[in-house]
């Protein structure tokens, strides 16, 4: 054996060793090494890096999720990374997915399936005065961040039974999707884009929502009823002004995050 190797030995022996006390140490313990103040408060944290559970996960009073347990994916070490499949109560509906952090600042999802009541999605993000009922589902096939902003992102919104619930009888809307993309931005960081139209019901939707890093958003929409489209239809739409030559509602917003 070579003097290198000799010398490299015992130094990865003693590698292996920390990373399998920190592996093994009640995951409350490591919580609180953390730096604070966080962004975020745990509720009953509890098990190992390698195993564990969670019963909240709080940000200003509000529940994001709740009982969530993960399970580490050793696989992920042949990419370089730390990874667990993730399972549990997300922002009011239930979600199993895969994640990983690499050395080098990236966190990526992967093969993310979760779905709940559109409802119980609006009050867990503070929007619940939205008159609107129905059925969300996300198949998020890859997501990655570095920092605190997206690098990419593949995946597909649904939005099925939709109601606009404002009235004495609701108001049914049907079913629209979201293609999850991203486009490289001017300022070098990547743009959030949701590619909308409708899969059924009285409303034809087309159009594009676009995040951008400094928190600047638009909405380009187009809105049309179809030929059997209810009379409430066309004339909650007649409040977006004059349609064009084909029908079409436009809708442009634009405005910045807080």
């Amino acid at each position: 054996m070579s003097r290198r190797l000799i010398w490299l030995a015992p130094l990865l022996g003693v590698i292996a060793f920390l990373i399998g006390v920190v592996a093994m140490a009640p995951a409350a313990t490591l919580w609180q090494w953390a730096p604070q103040p966080l962004p975020i408060q745990v509720e009953r944290l509890s098990g190992t890096m390698i195993n564990g559970r969670l019963q909240g996960l709080m940000q200003q009073q509000r529940r994001l999720a709740e009982q969530i347990s993960w399970r580490w994916r050793p696989t992920a070490l042949f990419g370089a990374g730390w990874g667990y499949v993730i399972e549990g109560q997300v922002l009011g509906g239930s979600a199993l997915g895969q994640v990983k952090a690499t050395p080098w600042g990236t966190l990526s999802v992967d093969d993310l399936r979760a779905g709940g009541d559109v409802r119980t999605l609006l009050q867990a993000i503070g929007q619940d005065f939205l008159p609107v009922n129905g059925r969300w589902r996300l198949d998020l096939d890859h997501a990655a961040a570095r920092g605190q902003w997206p690098t990419a992102v593949d995946g597909t919104v649904t939005l099925s039974g939709l109601t606009w619930a404002l009235g004495r009888n609701p108001i049914v809307l049907g079913d629209i999707e979201a293609v999850l993309s991203d486009e490289p931005g001017d300022d070098g960081h990547a743009v959030l884009v949701a590619t909308l139209k409708s899969l059924e019901g009285p409303l034809e939707v087309e159009g594009t929502a676009r995040q951008f890093f400094d928190r600047r958003q638009n909405v380009d929409l187009r809105l049309r009823p179809r030929d059997d489209a209810p009379p409430i239809i066309r004339n909650l739409l007649g409040g977006l002004g004059q349609p064009d030559a084909q029908g079409w509602y436009r809708l442009q917003r634009e405005g910045r995050m807080p």
